[in-house]
């Protein structure tokens, strides 16, 4: 008999395996094996623990130094409601200075996202992020640069919309 399609398809068929599998029954031992109509195929769900070198203030200090770099909606809202603290008002990168580390990934994360919730409330601060280079196009030389701490960047437009 000749079996159309895929030859590896043939040989399977050959060895007496079908196309289609039988329906099969999978249950959780109380021993952590699975049995499989009448095959048992063994899982190991145990685990190493790590060595408990560090007391629980270390590893909370551990946490905090790991989500000083997060960026997140709640530091960008902080850093909008600290530079506009009026909705409808507009800042331009020229008007302000990042001078440490903090502010300089507050203001990364401002351009990462659009709205994050206000500190302190259930309001959700919203703002918008206009480059010049919407306005005057995408040649590096037309869009003016300013300095933000150690680096520089386009100017661009913020406005707190909510």
């Amino acid at each position: 008999m000749r079996m159309p399609g895929n030859p590896s398809l043939r040989s399977c068929t050959n060895r007496g395996w079908s196309y289609f599998a039988p329906r099969r029954r999978f249950t959780l031992a109380p021993t952590h094996w699975l049995a499989l109509d009448g095959n048992v195929l063994r899982f190991d769900y145990s685990f190493e623990a790590q060595p408990k070198d560090m007391d629980i203030e270390a590893a909370k200090e551990e946490i905090r130094s790991r989500n000083l770099y997060v960026l997140n909606p709640q530091r960008a809202a902080r850093f909008i409601e600290k530079l506009l603290p009026v909705v409808g008002t507009r800042l331009s990168t020229d008007q302000f200075n990042i001078a440490v580390e903090d502010d300089l990934l507050d203001f990364l994360a401002v351009l990462a996202f659009d709205n994050g919730p206000a500190p302190g409330s259930r309001r959700t601060v919203r703002w918008r992020v206009q480059p010049l280079r919407a306005e005057l196009g995408t040649e590096p030389a037309r869009i003016p640069r300013d300095p933000q701490g150690a680096h520089t960047i386009e100017r661009l437009t913020l406005e707190r919309i909510s």
